[in-house]
């Protein structure tokens, strides 16, 4: 039986127990794992969707609530990089 990896990315992302965007939007931290195991999904989604026009309505929603999330997160990171950065230096 194939894996629907475009489903199993939501599962993933929204629909698990310890899913990745809502710990992410709760400031619960970034599960390390479950993000490796994301980016072998985009991976194979890659290779599956290299000579496609076009990609689902469902995997485009999912993007869609991805961007948001992560972009707040990685300028957080910058900004707690920044300031132990300044802090150092200031010592």
């Amino acid at each position: 039986m194939e894996i629907d990896l475009v489903k199993y990315l939501g599962d993933l992302l929204l629909h698990q127990n310890d899913e990745l965007l809502i710990k992410l939007r709760i400031g619960d931290g970034l599960d390390k794992s479950k993000v490796d195991e994301i980016c072998a999904v985009l991976s194979q989604l890659a290779i599956e969707w290299e000579n496609d026009e076009k990609i689902s309505k469902e995997a485009v929603d999912y993007f869609i609530q991805i961007d948001p999330i992560m972009n707040a997160t990685l300028e957080s990171i910058f900004r707690e990089t920044a300031s132990r950065n300044l802090n150092t230096i200031k010592n």
